[in-house]
């Protein structure tokens, strides 16, 4: 009678211990998961970012082309006006570039990427 009790004790207790592994185990797996679910997150909101920086920096190559060819007018009829609508559009697609640094900046710390981290806020700096 009492190896039977044993028995199933032992029984009860190795069940129980399955069960706790069967637990941390998927514990372990949902945090993989969830970090790379993370990680796939900060990789397209990167790309994102990356791709937004591209568009702004087109567009300020373009306005630095109108800029040139407005200064390069040699007979002396400067539109001032479209000069100044240069400038503005130029000021704002900085303002629009350093809101898309800092949060590629704060991107790059969540992922503890501190090298990138440090040539995006030198890049941001220039």
């Amino acid at each position: 009678m009492a190896t039977e009790e044993n028995d199933e004790i032992e029984v009860d207790m190795s069940a129980e211990n399955n069960i706790t592994s069967i637990n941390s185990d998927n514990v372990v797996e949902s945090e993989q998961q969830s970090q790379s679910y993370s990680s796939k997150q900060h990789a397209e909101m990167l790309l994102k970012l990356r791709r937004e920086k591209r568009t702004r920096k087109t567009k300020v190559t373009k306005l630095k082309h109108q800029l040139q060819k407005l200064c390069s007018i040699k007979d002396g009829n400067i539109d001032t006006a479209q000069i100044e609508n240069c400038v503005s559009e130029l000021w704002e697609i900085l303002e629009e570039t350093q809101l898309v640094m800092d949060e590629m900046s704060s991107l790059y710390l969540q992922m503890n990427d501190m090298k990138l981290h440090k040539e995006i806020m030198q890049e941001s700096d220039t």
